[in-house]
């Protein structure tokens, strides 16, 4: 039998370097990226060649909705932009945009690689 804590993997993080390791993504910082990707949405959605509506639809928001994010009369919420920056992401044509236009930074990949591993 094991002498170690069965239930040592699962612990949060605690130590001094794992809460050091934690990126600084405050409320600011999420605005900031929000507003890069919101100025070039309709430039990857035409990279993309996809409809208003198929992106509404991922996004589980109506067509009028996104055209309102879209034309910056409606701010996107951090799950919307989540969700369009992974769209984007898995795309060929509009991946290096994100990185070049500064939606997607090292600094967003690291908080989700940490998000990702002590959420689950």
């Amino acid at each position: 039998m094991n002498d170690k804590n069965d239930y040592e993997n699962d612990r949060p993080c605690n130590t001094r370097e794992e809460v050091a390791a934690i990126p600084d993504f405050n409320e600011k910082t999420k605005k900031e990226l929000m507003g890069i990707l919101t100025n070039e949405l309709k430039v990857l959605r035409a990279k993309a060649e996809i409809t208003q509506q198929e992106l509404a639809d991922k996004l589980g928001v109506s067509r009028q909705t996104y055209g309102m994010i879209e034309n910056k009369t409606q701010d996107m919420n951090w799950s919307q932009f989540l969700a369009l920056t992974f769209l984007f992401r898995n795309n060929e044509d509009t991946k290096k945009m994100l990185e070049w236009i500064g939606a997607y930074t090292p600094e967003l990949e690291q908080y989700l690689k940490w998000h990702n591993k002590h959420t689950k």
